[in-house]
């Protein structure tokens, strides 16, 4: 049977981790996973994100393919909603895609 290790590092503002007193970016919170990950002796890894983690997960796959051997996201998305608003109201956020001739 084969076994890989498992790293569940706590993003800010999950669980019990705390928000961090300044501006929350993902890039920021990217670099911390792959500092996680390197810190507990992972050289390569594949990555998996729900929600922000997901935003986190693709950052990390985008600024360090060298580190990421797969990816898996699960109800990301693409850019933040505005606070105050689910922004579902609003009609659909993406382009539809252009089609050809």
């Amino acid at each position: 049977m084969n076994q890989h290790p498992v790293l569940l590092p706590g993003l800010p503002g999950s669980g019990r981790s705390a928000l961090p007193a300044g501006e929350l970016r993902t890039d920021t919170v990217a670099e911390q996973v792959v500092e996680t990950a390197r810190v507990a002796g992972l050289r390569d890894f594949v990555i998996a994100g729900t929600s922000l983690g997901a935003a986190v997960a693709v950052t990390v796959a985008a600024r360090r393919p060298d580190r990421v051997r797969g990816l898996f996201t699960l109800a990301g998305f693409a850019r933040p909603v505005p606070r105050g608003g689910s922004g579902w109201s609003k009609g659909p956020r993406c382009a539809p895609a252009p089609t050809t001739g």
